[in-house]
C-alpha cells in the first residue's frame, strides 16, 4: 500500500484536504530539485563538506572498531587469568 499524506499530522483531527500519494509528492519534489542551480563556490563548499563528513564517519568507525577490539582482548585475557578448578 502506498503512503499518503494530508495537510495535518494529527491523526485524531479530520483534514479537509485530499490525500496526496507519496509518488506524486516525490515527483513534484524531484521537479523542484531539478530547477536548483549552484555556482562553483557553493559546489566546492558542498564537496568539501561531504568529504569532511565521510572522514568523520570513517574515523568514528575506526575508533569503534579499536574500542571493541580492546574490549575483546580484555575479555580474552580475563578468561586466561581464570584458572580452571579441578
Amino acid at each position: 500500500m502506498a503512503n499518503t499524506f494530508t495537510a495535518t499530522a494529527q491523526a485524531t483531527k479530520e483534514c479537509p484536504e485530499p490525500y496526496a500519494r507519496e509518488e506524486v509528492l516525490d515527483e513534484g519534489f524531484a521537479d523542484l530539485l531539478k530547477g536548483l542551480v549552484f555556482d562553483d563556490q557553493v559546489m566546492d563548499w558542498i564537496s568539501e563538506a561531504l568529504h569532511q563528513s565521510h572522514a568523520d564517519e570513517k574515523r568514528f568507525r575506526e575508533d569503534a572498531i579499536t574500542r571493541l577490539q580492546d574490549k575483546q582482548t580484555k575479555i580474552q585475557n580475563s578468561h586466561r587469568d581464570v584458572s580452571p578448578t579441578v
